[in-house]
């Protein structure tokens, strides 16, 4: 909960909403949580735990539902963390379970990345998957991804939209794809760089509020 945007950042989003710009959100976590977190007005849609909420700009939250096999593997992922000791480093979600290490020690790094291997393995196939993120683990249903949300979000924009998706983890990786097949933009934001499908890498904050400055003046 300690994840705010960097200075300026709130500032900025509000210019590029009120100028007629969209913007949508694209998390891992809880829509609600995103939208405590961002705390500006008007708050622009939300799509958490990787496409499978949607806060709409009114308020509106709607979930897609997960099927009896999905809610199954979770609670008994979810159960089988608690019984190794790690219910404090758990977040549950809809249609997802995370395993945090950020913060641990490199004996504790190691016994975490174990047991959640093991234990999200065992649960995965056809129906939920598994993959690190930066910090830690995490199992997903399969069935919607950050990808999945920007299709959903592109095809009600209108023709001929200017676009562009800006991500820092591996699961933003779905995203930089789909953007992509739409000749969207598709940007790493890290202060280093990795391997990624991304077109460009920009470092925060200043590259980044540079960006968005001159995305704001589209409008």
């Amino acid at each position: 909960m300690a994840a705010v945007p960097y200075q300026g950042i709130r500032e900025i989003l509000t210019q590029i909403i009120r100028a007629g710009g969209r913007v949508s959100l694209v998390s891992g976590r809880l829509a609600s949580e995103v939208a405590q977190l961002l705390a500006i007005d008007p708050l622009p849609e939300i799509w958490g735990c990787h496409g499978w909420e949607r806060l709409r700009t009114n308020g509106t939250l709607e979930r897609l539902p997960l099927s009896p096999i999905q809610e199954e593997g979770l609670v008994r992922a979810t159960e089988r963390l608690t019984r190794k000791g790690w219910q404090a480093r758990l977040e549950t979600k809809h249609g997802s379970l995370a395993l945090h290490w950020r913060g641990a020690s490199e004996q504790e790094h190691y016994r975490l990345h174990s047991d959640g291997v093991e234990v999200m393995r065992a649960v995965s196939g056809v129906d939920l998957t598994f993959r690190e993120f930066d910090g830690g683990l995490e199992l997903r249903a399969v069935g919607r991804d950050k990808g999945s949300a920007v299709r959903s979000i592109l095809a009600d924009a209108p023709t001929g939209s200017v676009c562009a998706y800006l991500g820092d983890d591996q699961t933003d990786e779905d995203a930089f794809t789909e953007v992509k097949k739409d000749s969207g933009l598709a940007l790493l934001i890290r202060t280093e760089v990795r391997p990624s499908q991304a077109d460009g890498w920009i470092t925060p904050p200043d590259e980044l509020l540079e960006f968005l400055q001159r995305w704001k003046s589209l409008f």
